[in-house]
């Protein structure tokens, strides 16, 4: 039942979903078989005792995340979902008055962390791809898996004769309106010449490197995150929270915010539908100054 229900995802949900979808299922049935419990049909009184282990080792966030996807799982399969029933919400807010916090955002990788870690990225292919990396994650306040990829075409002219960095599809359009993306030139410029470089090897911008040499696929998201530590650690720099792929939202926003860009404007740039939620990447911040 529940693998022709993923079958049937693929082309309807974004890969990130559906591996989200598959990853918290499984460890829901992984509980279920542990207890001697069946995963479905799902029940209520079950699905608490399920919300009160998670409580004792993962954040809320994580919980409610995981409480999220299963109740879409449960419609989907046209099964009654107990994900919303009194047992289950009485556990989560048990869970979270006990245990809650607020989630905290990701360290920013400002202007001023920026700099110093694009000093670590020599003229190698490796150190021309991070410094790529590291300014157009930056500049476009993408999420990670939209970052790595950008393809090459993906940059366009407009009829004003400037050039555009096309994003083809996010996570809050997923079915692909696209949108146009102002870079600096001289970003422009670097991602042009690094093409040279490239030479067709690979229609990815980040590319995956093998051997320091392009080959065509995307960099893998959970790269990112390791180059970032990579670079901190050569730059020297000792943070409470490592650098981890939202930095560049939460430090390109927190930029555009302290030059005085209107929070709709940030919002546009950065792809948040709500103000509520752009507003929960800086308030902690912009608190602390």
């Amino acid at each position: 039942m529940i693998g022709e229900l993923f079958e049937r995802f693929d082309g309807a949900y974004a890969e990130n979903t559906i591996r989200a979808y598959r990853s918290d299922f499984n460890d829901y049935a992984g509980w279920c078989d542990k207890q001697g419990l069946a995963a479905l049909p799902p029940n209520g009184a079950q699905l608490a005792d399920y919300v009160t282990d998670m409580a004792s080792r993962l954040c809320i966030a994580t919980i409610q995340r995981r409480l999220a996807s299963l109740g879409s799982l449960f419609r989907l399969l046209e099964l009654n979902d107990p994900t919303k029933g009194a047992d289950c919400q009485l556990a989560f807010k048990r869970a979270r008055r006990r245990y809650g916090a607020p989630p905290k955002q990701a360290t920013p990788l400002t202007r001023e962390l920026l700099e110093p870690l694009l000093d670590t990225c020599d003229n190698s292919v490796v150190g021309r791809r991070d410094r790529i990396m590291l300014r157009l994650g930056y500049h476009s306040l993408r999420r990670r898996s939209e970052l790595v990829a950008f393809r090459f075409d993906d940059l366009i002219q407009t009829p004003a004769g400037t050039v555009r960095l096309h994003l083809r599809r996010s996570k809050t359009d997923q079915f692909g309106q696209g949108k146009q993306l102002a870079l600096p030139a001289d970003l422009i410029d670097q991602i042009s010449q690094w093409r040279q470089t490239v030479n067709g090897r690979s229609d990815f911008i980040v590319c995956t490197l093998v051997n320091q040499q392009p080959v065509n696929r995307p960099l893998e998201p959970a790269r990112v995150n390791q180059i970032l530590r990579q670079r901190q650690a050569m730059a020297g720099i000792e943070l409470a929270k490592p650098l981890s792929g939202h930095s560049f939202r939460v430090g390109g926003a927190l930029d555009l915010l302290r030059q005085g860009m209107s929070l709709e404007k940030i919002m546009l740039k950065g792809g948040w539908k709500s103000e509520s939620t752009a507003l929960r990447y800086l308030r902690e911040w912009v608190d602390e100054e």
